[in-house]
């Protein structure tokens, strides 16, 4: 679970992070 959850806020951070761009 803890894996999944890792992994889902990288993704949000990566989204965010092209948001910015």
């Amino acid at each position: 679970m803890g894996c999944c959850s890792l992994l889902e806020a990288e993704l949000w951070l990566i989204l965010d992070g092209l948001n910015l761009l």
